[in-house]
């Protein structure tokens, strides 16, 4: 879905103002450059480091996210805990959309105008950008692996606790009831 991006950039009433980063290769880099040429405008794709990726998070206005089909959005997690507004597709098939609530920072999936518009509404209004960006922060430090784990931990706590939580065993040697048992031996 990265031509959906470059063409909402190149729709974009900041197009010019607008420096994209892809982070990534794979078998359409090539073809992927050779988009972003013919469209003109300023983007750059390739892979790069750890350090390099949080710089990139750092220093981003916004992060968009196209995909039509994504199972954890993981790296829009990222985005989000590195203090990001993010702008997302809200394909059914894609977990992504779950994981922001203002509708203005989600688009209809495949439909590069109208991220062009998301994308254009978040650059005008700085002021809700870095609130949204702020607000996706305090959302992430409330899902990192330790307090999912807590969080965990205290509904077992309270199935246990309630005796709702069944735990047991089967003993496959003893027999089940009804059930006739044969002799092998015989």
């Amino acid at each position: 879905q990265h031509r959906v991006i470059f063409e909402a950039i190149d729709n974009s009433q900041y197009r010019n103002e607008i420096e994209l980063v892809v982070v990534g290769t794979g078998p359409l880099e090539q073809e992927l450059i050779d988009l972003v040429k013919a469209l003109g405008i300023n983007a750059s794709i390739g892979s790069v480091s750890d350090e390099q990726l949080l710089e990139h998070y750092r220093h981003a206005d916004l992060f968009v996210h196209a995909g039509d089909i994504e199972l954890e959005g993981m790296s829009v997690v990222e985005a989000m805990a590195s203090g990001n507004a993010v702008v997302v597709s809200d394909s059914k098939d894609s977990a992504t959309s779950s994981l922001v609530e203002n509708l203005n920072a989600q688009f209809k999936h495949g439909d590069a105008i109208d991220l062009a518009d998301r994308i254009d509404y978040w650059l005008s209004h700085e002021t809700e950008r870095l609130q949204m960006a702020e607000n996706n922060r305090a959302w992430a430090r409330k899902r990192t692996h330790s307090v999912s784990v807590r969080q965990l931990a205290n509904i077992y706590d309270e199935l246990a606790a309630s005796g709702t939580l069944a735990v047991g065993a089967i003993d496959v040697g003893a027999p089940i009831e009804g059930a006739k048992a044969s002799n092998k031996s015989d």
